[in-house]
């Protein structure tokens, strides 16, 4: 294993896993979904956590799927700032498409329900 000896080079480094979604409810093929990155994560907590329940709507999911869609290096489809536009364009389409699609992010986030109650508690 080698050192990082920089920021920088931290900063360079591929850490978010990247994981494959079938959709051919949208178009026939498929879409990439990344591991959500720290500002996602809590984004996440404020929408499910905060309140202490492990369970989410329809509408958190297509806010998952606007956090972690990705094309196949990882680049985000959907810029930060537009995230909740875009979870409402979402939540207006296939609920088997983007239920497959958040959960696919969420289980590559390793986000369980446990996990997701503990981050909730803090």
């Amino acid at each position: 294993m080698s050192e990082i000896k920089s920021f920088d080079e931290l900063l360079g480094t591929t850490d978010l896993a990247i994981q494959e979604v079938d959709t051919s409810e949208w178009w026939g093929g498929s879409v990439f979904v990344r591991e959500l990155d720290s500002e996602g994560f809590g984004i996440f907590i404020q929408l499910t956590g905060a309140s202490g329940k492990s369970t989410f709507d329809s509408d958190n999911l297509a806010v998952i799927c606007a956090l972690s869609m990705c094309d196949k290096s990882g680049k985000l489809l959907v810029e930060r700032k537009g995230w909740k536009a875009a979870a409402k364009k979402m939540s207006e389409r296939n609920f088997n498409a983007v239920s497959a699609v958040a959960m696919a992010a969420l289980e590559v986030s390793n986000l369980t329900n446990s996990k997701v109650d503990e981050a909730g508690k803090d």
